[in-house]
């Protein structure tokens, strides 16, 4: 059988150039499908909710304890960041740690905070919940 209609074979840097023109052209077309100053607005929005907890751990502290307990606050919805931190301590005193936990107040309060903490056979002392400070940019 004959071919009836020809090939025409593109070079690569055709090819390679038609992409690179579509890629910068698409996203002028695109960008009026999304809003973005709202999605600005919402960011900043969330950034003034969030919030800081500060808190002294008292009790069970150990290692495996300290680790489990951040990792079911760490998948707490609405957690952002955590940080617990075992002070160092003389010989005869008492063991504790530092906890601080940046969340959205919308999604989390400080009382479930302490309800984890409580549950995990700790005590939370000298809380401190204030609104997180974003950085200089």
């Amino acid at each position: 059988m004959e071919r009836v209609f020809r090939i025409q074979r593109k070079s690569r840097t055709y090819t390679r150039r038609i992409f690179a023109t579509l890629a910068f052209i698409l996203p002028f077309f695109c960008l009026p499908l999304f809003c973005i100053p709202d999605a600005f607005a919402t960011e900043d929005q969330t950034a003034s909710s969030l919030r800081q907890f500060k808190a002294e751990l008292h009790g069970v502290i150990c290692k495996p304890c300290l680790k489990s307990l951040g990792d079911e606050i760490r998948s707490t919805p609405g957690v952002r960041r955590i940080r617990i931190k075992r002070a160092p301590v003389k010989k005869g005193e008492k063991r504790y740690a530092f906890i601080k936990v940046d969340y959205e107040a919308g999604k989390l309060s400080m009382n479930d905070l302490v309800e984890l903490i409580e549950f995990r056979d700790m005590k939370a002392l000298d809380v401190e919940d204030n609104p997180k400070k974003s950085p200089p940019r």
